[in-house]
């Protein structure tokens, strides 16, 4: 790897935040188990004068999902959890004779069972808050009132979260199409059911412990709220506001939350999330300690959609990517408009968080910034042609 070449990424990274798109930012390149190349930029927290560094605490929102999804693939391997077996198996709410789907004609009785592939994949139909169409609106409604009752002081824990989400119509029938929604919180669920363990317990036990992820939780505690980042909204340009708003259900992160988001609950900082990641392009093990097996990672990084489902794959940090698993896979790179090898795979979160996994390579590339909305394609093009560039 020529270091050299990684200034490109120094470059790209200073005049994003010094042009005003972000507060600050972190960047990690590892390669074959070891970090090879960091940079920081910037403020994590403006107001309190705290610059991003290599220990800050982030919210991963969407990034959780990938942790999620490995979480279920130990389940997987000790034959626990079988993906084509119905979600009904392990959360009977989520019956055939108990699910609608929204129609043309209104709210129908579905067709077909929900299957445990399906909320790997994101093809369940069960959506995100969403005020375009009906089903999103509904689970608007169910969003809003579980914040209402947040604030009066009712916690309502991940099981239950889930059971109230499963009375809300499908966008469509289960595997008929791909929408991003609330399928790794089902699955979070699921997790907890199988294992018999609490989500946020199962996920210290089998993945944080083993791999010395020691700031990764749902919440952060005391004595580490001097490293959490702040969230922003980026007004336009250089003016940044504080976001103080609550998403997706949670309650905040000042303690341990009643429900534990398999979608988008987790903090961590660069260090922890990239030992993560290393254990992914190192082929499941990292250090001695083995979270899965090759064959499985292999299987984790690859697109599971069918034709009909992939055709629904229309954002623009899609091009070039099918989709399986919780995570993007590059299966056309010569679409991508970026130096990606064929395979590669990983996500990103809904403050501009983003990683992916090269197993070709035995290298993670990954980012942070703490921006609401703050997905930049254009961003992540531009620092893989900045790594890829320095693989020579």
């Amino acid at each position: 790897m020529d270091n050299k070449r990684l200034e490109n990424v120094k470059t790209l990274f200073e005049e994003y935040v010094k042009n005003g798109h972000a507060a600050g930012a972190s960047v990690a390149v590892f390669k074959d188990c070891k970090e090879r190349f960091y940079y920081e930029t910037g403020y994590a927290d403006i107001e309190r004068n705290y610059k991003m560094s290599h220990d800050t605490i982030f919210r991963c929102f969407s990034m959780t999902k990938p942790i999620t999804s490995v979480a279920a693939l130990i389940l997987m391997e000790r034959g626990i959890l079988d993906l084509y077996s119905p979600v009904s198996a392990y959360l009977p709410e989520f019956a055939k004779e108990n699910m609608k789907v929204i129609s043309g004609d209104g709210v129908i009785p579905a067709e077909h069972e929900m299957t445990v592939r399906d909320l790997m994949n994101m093809t369940a139909g069960t959506v995100y808050p969403d005020l375009g169409d009906e089903a999103g609106r509904r689970m608007a409604l169910l969003y809003d009132t579980i914040s209402g009752e947040q604030d009066m002081g009712v916690k309502t824990g991940t099981m239950d979260f889930i059971r109230r989400i499963a009375l809300q119509p499908l966008a469509f029938e289960p595997g008929e199409h791909w929408r991003y929604g609330t399928e790794a919180d089902v699955l979070g669920a699921v997790i907890e059911s199988a294992s018999g363990m609490r989500f946020g317990d199962f996920l210290k036990k089998e993945i944080f412990e083993p791999l010395g992820m020691k700031d990764t939780d749902f919440y952060v505690p005391d004595e580490k709220k001097a490293r959490f980042a702040q969230i922003y909204n980026v007004i336009e340009p250089g003016v940044i506001a504080v976001d103080g708003e609550k998403h997706l259900g949670m309650e905040g992160y000042d303690e341990k939350p009643a429900f534990e988001s398999g979608g988008a609950g987790l903090v961590s900082t660069v260090s922890d999330y990239g030992r993560f990641a290393m254990m992914l392009a190192n082929g499941g093990t990292l250090d001695g300690v083995r979270i899965l097996s090759p064959y499985t990672v292999e299987f984790m990084g690859s697109s599971q959609l069918s034709d009909k489902c992939r055709a629904d794959l229309t954002w623009e940090t899609l091009r070039g990517y099918g989709y399986g698993n919780l995570c993007r896979v590059m299966d056309t790179p010569h679409s991508a408009g970026c130096s990606v090898q064929l395979g590669a795979f990983g996500w990103d979160g809904w403050t501009g968080n983003y990683f992916i996994v090269d197993p070709i390579e035995n290298m993670v590339v990954m980012y942070v910034i703490q921006k609401c909305n703050g997905t930049d394609d254009k961003l992540i093009r531009k620092l893989l042609n900045s790594v890829y560039g320095a693989l020579c």
